[in-house]
């Protein structure tokens, strides 16, 4: 602290000209208010230096347990398909209390596109100890089938309180549905839900506000299998092939979904990676936005069930040249406390991330630049990406994982290389970000090739930690490691089935003078889904406050927060006390239903 308080009186005696200098006469007197403003300002300066938490994270995977390797299927990409690496999830499958992780992975195929059995690799389920390690139980969860993974979304579609799990593929996806006694069953014929494309992106939400989880799944190119077996590396990018059309599943309430995508109005013609689904008008239903690739991307107005895509006219397709970019990630966030999700993208190499700010009635604006989440992204492939206050100081950060294509290239102009470093900014409170990932460690200095990335706190201790799939490498789990407090507080939703996880309901919190509004979700980032636990850190003088929840039925709960705490807040019936016990019948023969048909 004393190379603080120096620092900051050199800062201030050397750019401030209206300190008078030394007189003569009278040594180092200065005039009183000058000296009280003066001295102000260190003790200002010096307080704000108190507050900073430094990042620090250390990669775990090894140590914990948690090994896993990602194969698309050679020793270096040699064609589109093997450059999109995978999706991985933090998820409690089990229920309890502890976050458990799931990653995808690809494996060689075949000439045919199937994969070979003699050298097929599968996804990896890993059970959280829940004294820092985890145990792989992939083959004990009955998740076995090797495919050519690619994403994975995690909602529980059938609200009997237990998490389940799609996976999409280049190929059939699946559906598994948890049984809740650590086995998971393949679902996908009886569901209707394995879409044979080539999907990527995914995600549950309640498209028609009628209380079940529909199912949204981006579909990326059509994408021949005889250029997977090109035994030679092609410059082939996503323009040069087809567009494949995305999919919306409506959940029939009984374990089967039904293709509605042409009587919804979805369009054709992107090239969707990254879907996240919210409330971007505040009109009570759930829209969708999604990141495509070298097309523009879309933004789908939710007009009672029915979609409107506004992409162009809302000011988000295009960049500021009216170019669409290589969108690949997406996160959401209210970053300026007004109420409305602002949207995060993450594009190729020479092209500016960027930041929708929403300006309200369906417009964006890009603020990347002005609030800096450009740094050092010129150079840099961005993927998942996700804001959270990952040092607890009451402002939102953001991580950008990144990865170049191509590995056979040598670097390009201004250092554009295949492996990259990943990028941590934090925020302050003038609203800019300042990119920190050089003062987080020395697994933060590792340049990879970074796809996916889920997000949630898998030790308990109070902070988030990043779980990070590479592509054809070891998948890392980054533990925050800043220093353990209670600045901080988390809620968690328990919804009515089958809405369990109350996912798209909206969530104000109040701090003193600060608001921040929320809304629940897994899905976001890149091929994947995170803990949709809320977690806000605090600024000083902040210790409780209180929420309201607005539920997608329309049910609104209040209750009182605290620091260092996590609140449960569960959705109210709103029935009479007689017809408690009618009501339990009719949700149990519900579930009976589900099961009976899903047998």
């Amino acid at each position: 602290m004393r190379h603080v308080l120096t620092l900051s009186i050199t800062i201030i005696t050397s750019t401030f000209p209206w300190l008078p200098p030394k007189d003569p006469r009278v040594g180092v007197v200065y005039p009183p208010v000058k000296w009280l403003l003066f001295a102000w300002l260190v003790t200002a300066l010096s307080a704000c230096s108190q507050d900073e938490v430094s990042l620090r994270f250390t990669d775990v995977a090894e140590t914990s347990g948690l090994q896993f390797r990602h194969n698309f299927g050679a020793e270096k990409p040699r064609n589109l398909l093997m450059t999109t690496g995978s999706g991985c999830a933090l998820f409690d499958y089990d229920n309890d209390g502890w976050l458990d992780a799931f990653l995808v992975n690809a494996t060689k195929l075949d000439e045919s596109g199937l994969p070979l059995a003699e050298a097929a690799t599968h996804h990896a389920l890993f059970h959280n100890k829940g004294d820092g390690t985890f145990e792989n139980v992939t083959k004990a969860a009955q998740i076995t089938r090797a495919t050519y993974g690619q994403g994975c979304a995690v909602a529980d579609f059938d609200g009997d309180g237990f998490t389940d799990l799609y996976v999409t593929n280049f190929g059939p996806n699946q559906l598994y549905r948890n049984r809740g006694d650590g086995t998971f069953q393949d679902v996908t014929e009886r569901s209707g839900t394995g879409d044979p494309r080539w999907s990527t992106g995914a995600v549950f939400f309640d498209h028609d506000n009628d209380g079940d989880l529909d199912l949204f799944v981006a579909n990326y190119v059509k994408f021949p299998i005889e250029h997977h077996s090109w035994t030679e590396p092609k410059l082939r990018g996503p323009r040069f092939y087809d567009a494949e059309e995305d999919m919306l599943y409506r959940n029939n309430g009984d374990g089967t979904f039904t293709d509605v995508s042409s009587e919804v109005g979805l369009i054709s013609g992107g090239k969707g990676l990254a879907v996240v689904a919210a409330d971007f008008d505040n009109d009570g239903d759930q829209d969708l936005f999604i990141a495509n690739d070298r097309t523009p991307n879309f933004l789908y107005q939710n007009n009672d069930g029915q979609f409107t895509e506004i992409g162009l006219k809302a000011g988000i397709a295009v960049d500021q040249k009216g170019v669409d970019t290589a969108g690949m990630g997406v996160d959401i966030a209210d970053l300026n406390g007004d109420g409305k999700q602002d949207i995060y993208v993450t594009n190729f190499h020479y092209e500016l991330n960027n930041l929708y700010e929403n300006l309200g009635d369906l417009l964006f604006a890009d603020m990347a630049e002005a609030m800096c989440l450009d740094e050092n992204n010129w150079i840099s492939t961005g993927w998942a990406t996700r804001f959270v206050d990952f040092n607890n100081d009451g402002y939102l950060d953001c991580f950008v994982a990144n990865g170049g294509i191509w590995a056979y290239r040598k670097p390009l102009a201004y250092g554009v290389t295949y492996p990259q470093k990943n990028l941590i900014f934090v925020g302050n409170q003038e609203g800019c970000f300042k990119d920190v990932a050089g003062e987080c460690g020395k697994d933060f200095q590792k340049k990879l090739v970074s796809r996916g990335a889920a997000f949630g706190d898998y030790d308990n201790d109070g902070d988030i930690d990043i779980l990070v799939s590479n592509c054809g490498g070891p998948a890392q789990l980054l533990r925050n490691d800043i220093p353990v407090s209670d600045r901080w507080l988390r809620i968690r939703l328990k919804g009515q089935p089958p809405n369990i996880n109350g996912i798209g309901a909206k969530v104000i919190t109040r701090l003193g003078n600060r608001t921040v509004s929320s809304e629940t979700r897994f899905a976001g980032a890149y091929l994947g889904s995170s803990d949709p636990t809320l977690h806000i850190g605090l600024r000083p003088g902040e210790s409780e406050g209180s929420v309201e929840v607005t539920w997608p039925s329309g049910k609104t709960t209040t209750r009182k927060v605290r620091a260092g705490t996590l609140t449960l807040i569960e959705e109210p019936r709103y029935i009479a006390l007689s017809n408690l016990e009618n009501t339990s019948k009719k949700d149990e023969e519900a579930k009976a239903k589900v099961r009976d048909n899903l047998k």
